[in-house]
């Protein structure tokens, strides 16, 4: 048996080939990217979210493999409540300081990765598993592919692959639309991350003609900006999911915070033009696609999908 596992910015899932998906032990099928370490453990998933603001990490996929001295990490450090410090070489990874049974330890992206997936995994005999593939961004650089890699292997899992996100979205794309040719722009906005693959099909294989991303745009920056305008550093959870219901409502108010449609797109506006100018950018080619792929959650923003019609009006 084979295991597929998508390490998201801000949700995580583990499935079985041939099967289904791995529910956490709390019984989540998507498990939420956050690790609380407590002062004398540490909570993943579901069990961690809530916990001291201070001490709860989340978004590591946007550090993990990157330098600390990177001056693009830091845009969205003023609204993270945790602290995040340079390590002893500015050239490695960002570390998270925290007290864990009385002890200051430094823990790195790739730990709380580590952490992350041995909760999503606690019930999986590992002996069982042949093999894992780990999807991650188009762009990641090597250095990114080889801290995720490791990350998997220290959870446990052996003979670890790495294949990226649009990729593994074209072929899901492909196994239920066989009938499916011609070119296909794949679109995945995450939390932190954007990739745009254009592909071409025919008889059901996928050539990469084109692909562009970042890790400077997605849908936590969209939330650290929201947080920001609200005020509201240490109700990040409330804000995260009010940005979500008024994706399909004009405005909500939960715990007695209020925010509108209104709000949440015009603190998305540089977000969505970023996304839709790397769409076109990498779509651009005669003849242009026949259908574009959207993936990732904050694909179900309105205003992004309006914008993206707009871009290519004749794509299904």
């Amino acid at each position: 048996m084979w295991l597929g596992v998508d390490l998201g910015t801000t949700n995580s899932v583990a499935y079985r080939v041939p099967g289904d998906v791995v529910p956490s032990p709390l019984g989540e099928t998507l498990t939420p990217s956050v690790v609380c370490v407590g002062p004398s453990e540490v909570l993943c998933g579901g069990m961690a979210e809530g916990g001291d603001p201070k001490r709860t990490f989340f978004g590591f996929k946007r550090t993990i493999g990157r330098r600390y001295k990177d001056k693009k990490l830091w845009g969205s450090a003023v609204v993270w409540p945790f602290p995040v410090v340079s390590p002893a070489d500015p050239n490695d990874e960002p570390v998270y300081p925290t007290n864990l049974g009385g002890e200051m330890i430094n823990l790195t992206p790739r730990d709380l990765y580590v952490h992350l997936l041995r909760y999503m995994l606690r019930d999986v005999d590992l002996k069982e598993i042949e093999g894992v593939v780990v999807t991650v961004p188009a762009h990641f650089d090597t250095v990114q592919r080889n801290a995720t890699r490791d990350a998997a292997k220290r959870a446990g899992l052996t003979n670890v692959h790495i294949l990226n996100e649009p990729t593994a979205a074209a072929v899901a794309f492909l196994d239920s639309h066989p009938e499916a040719h011609g070119r296909i722009l794949v679109v995945d906005v995450g939390g932190g991350t954007v990739d745009c693959t254009l592909l071409e099909v025919q008889q059901g294989h996928a050539e990469v003609l084109d692909k562009a991303g970042t890790s400077e745009v997605g849908g936590e920056i969209i939330t650290d900006r929201l947080v920001a305008r609200k005020k509201a550093k240490d109700r990040r959870g409330v804000v995260e999911k009010l940005k979500k219901m008024v994706s399909v409502q004009q405005e909500a108010t939960v715990d007695g915070v209020r925010v509108t449609r209104e709000e949440v797109e015009a603190v998305a506006e540089p977000v969505v033009t970023a996304v839709c100018d790397l769409a076109a950018k990498v779509g651009g080619r005669n003849p242009p696609p026949r259908a574009i792929v959207l993936c990732g959650g904050t694909t179900r923003m309105p205003a992004l999908r309006r914008r993206l019609a707009e871009v290519y009006p004749d794509a299904v």
